[in-house]
């Protein structure tokens, strides 16, 4: 606890000494005790649903957000487009402040588990008319074990 507590002490003497604002993410992760995190500074939660788990998790953080003023980003760990479809979702439903959120991960996948595929344009994530099914294509070649994918370009 002393060493976090050092820690959080230098991120505030950051902020004292720059003036930028902050944000925390692994913070939370490591230390999920709300009344031990840094009070000046921070601006801003970054929350990995993927990582910080349970449901109840993400209502707890955003409540502590919105009770101390701070935004809060909605973030992905590498997951599949269900997942940054869902992150979408709750993003823009739970959150009554839309900053930003981080579904960007999506971009290092040739290939997605969904239909259609989670895809962002400028930035931007396009709700589909309706909820995205799974691709089964993918998802049997996943069951037989068979880790590779073929493209087009394998044709």
């Amino acid at each position: 606890m002393k060493n976090r507590c050092l820690k959080f002490q230098k991120l505030e003497e950051l902020h004292q000494q720059t003036e930028i604002p902050l944000a925390l993410d692994e913070t939370l992760w490591h230390n999920p005790n709300s009344q031990t995190l840094p009070k000046k500074g921070i601006r801003t939660l970054i929350l990995k649903p993927g990582i910080i788990g349970a449901w109840e998790n993400i209502k707890f953080w955003t409540a502590y957000a919105e009770q101390n003023e701070l935004d809060v980003v909605l973030s992905s760990s590498f997951e599949s487009g269900l997942s940054l479809h869902w992150l979408a979702y709750t993003s823009a439903k739970l959150l009554s402040k839309q900053p930003a959120a981080g579904l960007d991960t999506g971009k290092c996948f040739a290939h997605d588990l969904i239909d259609p595929p989670f895809t962002l344009t400028n930035g931007n994530y396009v709700f589909p008319e309706t909820w995205p099914t799974a691709n089964h294509n993918y998802l049997h070649k996943i069951a037989e074990g068979n880790t590779r994918i073929a493209t087009e370009n394998d044709v």
